[in-house]
Parts: structure tokens; C-alpha cells; sequence
């Protein structure tokens, strides 16, 4: 299931979830593996889905030994968030406390570079969005100056990084279309578009109720949905791609 059931899981089955998460292209978002053991194999990455330690396994007994008790996450406050919000946050913190990347030795053509700078800039894009639903939530629920200012800086943040990724894709948008499709490329542009159209109609002081915030999350998923399909789409295109030459 997914990592956001992490809490729920380790409650009802004790169960947490390993290292290795599946590669299953079809479904809408990313699965992670739980079991009750611990396992050489699945405390391994999948190269296929990830390049970095997501979860931070030096903290991981401290996470899910005590629920999410033992994540620290920064300023917030527990008590206002909801769960969805809470494990977002503890997944943030986890990150952001000492990630290790897992740079590959192996040589890669122009082509897969290519595909794969685009399929980094997707999924950037696409956790940079998913990271303002806290400080959103935080901002709604105890309006202050200084979450309002967080909120505001966060936005600006990531439409930057988001405009640079779109042009980016539109200086390099001939190649990639003679690599994956002119529809593929054109749904990737228009998903670009849409989140930052979203990102600029984000206004803080129209979020002023948790039914603006939900409707505004809503949109943030269902972007982020897109985003994982495309992310797939874009993954299986590589693969094919690297077996090409072995093949030959």
C-alpha cells in the first residue's frame, strides 16, 4: 500500500515498509512494500523507482517503532494537522535530514540522459508542489505573519523552479518528441501549464477555511496523480531504451 498508510499499517499489523518500493506502472501512485522481517533484498533501492534513501533509514526505529511520535517536523504543530498532512511532513523531515543519492557508474546515451533530466524535473516539480500542502494547512488552521510569510516565500519557490522546468522542456521539446510522441510531449507541457496556472491562482488570503484548503488540495492531487502516470510513461520509455543496445 501506500507510505502514507505507514502509521495505520504498523498500528493494526505491525508491519513497516522497506527500502525497495515496486515498479507498477499502472497504478496512480507509488506503492510501498511492508513486512513484519527485516530483508537484505528489500532494504535495497529499486534504481527503477528511486536514486535517493527516501525514508532516511539511520532514523527509520525511532519513525516507525514509535508511530509517528518520533519524527520531528520542524515547527509544526502536530495537533493541527491531519494525518495525510502529518506523514507528509514527517516524510519531508526524514528527507531533509540526510538523504544519501546512489550516483550510477554506468555509462548512459544522450537519449536516456535527456529522458531522464526530464523525468527529474517532473518529479522535482512535482514534490516541490506536494511539500506546500503543509505549511498551507499549518497556515489555514493558526493563521499568523510568519506562516503567511513561509506560505508565501514556499509558492514563489516553487513557481520559479517550475517555470525554469517548463522552459527547459520547451528548449529540448523537438528532441523529446522524437524520443517518446508529440502527444506525450504535448500532455507533459500542458501539465507544466496547468501547475503553474495553479500555482499562481494560489492565493493566501482566499484560502481562509479548510473547505478552500481541501478543494485547493484536491487539485494538488489530482496533479500529482497526473504527474506519477506521466513520470511512468516517461520511466518505461528509458528502459526500453537501455535494453535496445543488448539486444543488438
Amino acid at each position: 500500500t501506500i507510505f502514507e498508510n505507514a502509521a495505520m499499517m504498523k498500528e493494526l499489523l505491525a508491519v513497516t515498509p522497506t527500502l525497495f518500493r515496486p515498479s507498477i506502472p499502472n497504478l496512480v501512485y507509488q506503492y510501498s512494500i511492508y513486512t513484519n522481517y527485516r530483508s537484505e533484498r528489500l532494504e535495497k533501492l529499486n534504481p527503477e523507482i528511486d536514486e535517493c534513501d527516501w525514508r532516511n533509514l539511520e532514523a527509520k526505529k525511532d519513525t516507525f517503532a514509535n508511530g509517528l511520535d518520533g519524527v520531528v517536523v520542524g515547527n509544526l504543530d502536530k495537533q493541527a494537522l491531519d494525518p495525510e498532512a502529518l506523514v507528509q511532513a514527517a516524510l519531508e523531515a526524514q528527507l531533509a535530514s540526510g538523504a544519501q543519492c546512489v550516483e550510477s557508474t554506468d555509462e548512459v546515451s544522450p537519449e536516456v540522459a535527456l529522458l531522464t533530466e526530464l523525468r527529474d524535473r517532473l518529479g522535482s516539480t512535482k514534490r516541490n508542489c506536494e511539500s506546500l500542502r503543509v505549511p498551507l494547512q499549518q497556515a489555514v488552521r493558526r493563521p499568523s505573519s510568519t506562516s503567511a510569510t513561509t506560505c508565501s516565500k514556499s509558492l514563489e519557490s516553487t513557481h520559479t523552479q517550475a517555470a525554469a522546468s517548463k522552459d527547459w522542456l520547451v528548449q529540448h521539446k523537438e528532441d523529446l518528441i522524437r524520443l517518446l510522441s508529440d502527444s506525450e510531449v504535448a500532455e507533459i507541457v500542458r501539465w507544466f501549464e496547468d501547475t503553474l496556472g495553479h500555482l499562481s491562482g494560489t492565493k493566501l488570503d482566499q484560502l481562509t477555511s479548510m473547505d478552500a484548503y481541501q478543494e485547493w488540495a484536491s487539485v494538488s492531487k489530482e496533479s500529482s496523480s497526473r504527474a506519477f502516470q506521466l513520470s511512468n510513461s516517461i520511466l518505461q520509455r528509458v528502459k526500453a531504451l537501455k535494453k535496445a543496445p543488448q539486444q543488438q
